[in-house]
């Protein structure tokens, strides 16, 4: 039945597809800033404060670990919230649409807990 009413027809707008990459790239576009920032202030730091550079080092680590478990949590519950948010917006759009606006909200969902830390990495790292 789904294969039949899909069939013919673009399950996701090539708009949503680029809103979508454009979200991911620019997470490893703020990755790159703060990698690249971290690797020019840690070794002066190192040298000068190395108490600094060691709570910036378990910084580095502690984030990424809760990020890691918290888009875990996010992936596990994806599914689920998926095909919830599609039926709901199935409601009122167009399939395709409900589908492609599902995809969309999956996607912000999971780059989230990274998208926040990065930002915030960030906006530290180039304000000191």
């Amino acid at each position: 039945m789904l294969i039949s009413f899909c069939q013919g027809t673009t399950l996701m707008s090539s708009n949503v597809q680029t809103q979508i990459q454009k979200s991911w790239h620019n997470l490893a576009n703020e990755s790159a800033q703060v990698i690249a920032a971290r690797l020019t202030m840690l070794p002066w730091q190192w040298m000068m404060a190395p108490d600094a550079a060691h709570a910036e080092t378990n910084r580095m680590f502690s984030e990424k670990h809760e990020a890691m478990l918290e888009t875990q949590w996010l992936m596990w519950q994806a599914p689920m919230q998926f095909w919830l948010d599609a039926m709901t917006l199935g409601l009122t759009n167009t399939p395709d649409r409900a589908f492609s606006r599902a995809a969309s909200k999956a996607s912000n969902r999971l780059i989230q807990p990274s998208s926040r830390r990065v930002r915030a990495n960030r906006k530290r790292l180039n304000a000191g």
